[in-house]
């Protein structure tokens, strides 16, 4: 295997999936939140679709307004943006008269590369997004209903249009589930075959309850297995120095996690831990605003954050760089903000664990005169009290218990 894991200092792991037909960045409600969680990667959804009225096929008029305003307010901070170029705009469908038209390959695929490479030369031109992903689960039968063969052709011509807009910018996908690895196998296969430069980087997404036994369902640790044998697959098929973007990522994609709130803040932080230690160079959650009452979404329906948008915004700071694990105890800390997130995650025992955290000495001034804040998220609860720091001769310390997918949230 091609171990070039990037550095955590070089990985963008705290990037968003809005979601298409998503409001995120063209509602003011969820503006301030979204400041304030300073995603450092975006996906800009679906940016062939009809909702953004780009091109109107009767008076042969394109109009950039609407997706122009949703990338102004994506680029102010400067952050990467990955264009995902997906769903067949109506007057271009193979079934124009079904509810999901979008779905449908396009009837013309020369009139369909020139309408993406338009839309790519405007973007690139005025913004410069470099990364264009094509796909989104087109295997899953829903969002592409033709074969995955169809879909590999899809994707070549489609990647070739692009490309003819500008030699630096980069294609990637499929933005499939990679627990299929054999299609992405197949994928890479065609495109070695096509012979020409059509994959600068891939793309997968992956959600908890997606796994199929007792080793992948609901385990923070897959998405870690899971990218070694998407990079063992590249590798073998001559792909070895592209990088790899989770492009979507949650506990649940469309349903209530079975341990609710507590188990997606859980899930995300020991997660987080995983994807440090992954082949995953960016990942972005999914979903930022509230989506099919899973209760799994950044932020509410007033704009507000949810707590694992709380955490989100916390542990993307780079001060962050202690991070361990044991018995399925996630720990990351910062010794600069005096700030410690815990996270107890465990399938198998489910019952409270005793903790102890251990400064060491460097505590010890802090004895009796410095309590420590302690902020539990538990049983759909949130617990703040103060504690003193425990101190020995040569020792200081914090004793707390953990409940299975809670969250502990420590100031000292």
């Amino acid at each position: 295997m091609n171990n070039n894991v990037l550095d955590n200092n070089q990985k963008e792991l705290f990037g968003v999936a809005p979601g298409g037909g998503n409001k995120t960045f063209s509602s003011y409600k969820y503006y301030n939140s979204i400041n304030q969680m300073s995603p450092d990667v975006i996906r800009l959804e679906a940016i062939t679709s009809d909702h953004r009225k780009i091109y109107d096929p009767d008076k042969k008029v394109w109009n950039f307004s609407i997706l122009d305003q949703e990338i102004d307010k994506m680029n102010e901070g400067k952050k990467t943006i990955i264009a995902n170029v997906f769903y067949t705009p109506k007057f271009l469908s193979t079934c124009p008269d079904s509810k999901f038209y979008a779905f449908c390959i396009p009837n013309d695929m020369n009139a369909w590369s020139f309408y993406v490479s338009s839309i790519a030369q405007h973007v690139y031109q005025k913004y410069g997004i470099k990364y264009w992903e094509i796909g989104n689960e087109p295997s899953g039968k829903f969002f592409f209903t033709s074969s995955m063969n169809e879909f590999y052709n899809y994707y070549i011509l489609t990647a070739k249009a692009i490309k003819k807009v500008n030699g630096n910018i980069l294609v990637g996908g499929f933005a499939d589930n990679a627990y299929y690895l054999k299609l992405y196998s197949d994928f890479f296969s065609k495109i070695r075959g096509s012979k020409a430069p059509l994959l600068d980087f891939v793309t997968f997404h992956w959600y908890g309850d997606w796994g199929k036994d007792n080793t992948s369902k609901y385990n923070p640790k897959y998405v870690f297995t899971i990218s070694n044998n998407l990079k063992l697959a590249m590798n073998k098929n001559g792909f070895t120095d592209i990088p790899i973007f989770l492009t979507e990522w949650n506990l649940v994609g469309n349903r209530p996690a079975p341990g609710g709130k507590d188990q997606v803040n859980s899930y995300f932080i020991a997660s987080l831990y995983w994807l440090k230690k992954s082949q995953v160079d960016k990942s972005l959650f999914f979903r930022v605003e509230p989506y099919n009452n899973t209760n799994a979404s950044l932020l509410d329906y007033n704009g507000n954050k949810n707590t694992v948008g709380d955490f989100f915004s916390i542990l993307n700071n780079s001060s962050f760089s202690n991070i361990s694990m044991k018995n399925n105890v996630y720990l990351f800390s910062s010794d600069s903000r005096q700030e410690i997130i815990l996270s107890n995650y465990d399938l198998d025992d489910v019952e409270p664990k005793n903790i102890t955290i251990h400064f060491g000495n460097k505590m010890l001034n802090s004895c009796n005169k410095t309590n420590y804040t302690l902020v539990t998220y538990s049983n759909g609860k949130i617990i703040k009290n103060a504690r003193n720091i425990t101190c020995t001769s040569n020792d200081s310390y914090i004793n707390l218990t953990a409940k299975n997918f809670s969250v502990i949230h420590i100031k000292y």
